[in-house]
């Protein structure tokens, strides 16, 4: 019996007969002890580019895309840094498009997105 985390919750499975599979699991590294402090500073000094906050400039229009509800990552905590560092730099709301990159998943619902962003952003 394998178990993968997904989403929130994990799949089970077996496979048919004569068929292996190897899980790899990423290496194990300590929670961060502040992650605002450390999304400020990786927008602040980003490794071979020059700061956002430089490059984006008024009437720059800007797509940012966020991962949908299968992947675990901190949306709620990114996109939020992203639209500051944006607004910083002049650019105006609604020359920015958040977009949901699916793949092959089906449509994100307006919960899903919730949960992924957090009502404010949405709301936007």
């Amino acid at each position: 019996m394998y178990r993968i985390p997904y989403g929130k919750t994990y799949l089970e499975f077996d496979l048919h007969a004569g068929m292996r599979a190897t899980v790899v699991e990423s290496k194990k590294m300590e929670p961060l002890a502040d992650v605002q402090k450390a999304i400020a500073e990786a927008l602040a000094h980003p490794i071979g580019s020059p700061p956002l906050r430089e490059m984006a400039k008024p009437g720059d229009r800007v797509c940012i895309v966020f991962t949908d509800i299968t992947r675990s990552s901190p949306d709620h905590l990114l996109v939020p840094a992203l639209l500051a560092e944006l607004a910083a730099a002049g650019v105006r709301e609604e020359d920015v498009t958040l977009l949901c990159g699916i793949g092959m998943h089906r449509p994100s619902t307006p919960e899903e997105k919730i949960a992924k962003l957090g009502a404010d952003v949405v709301a936007r």
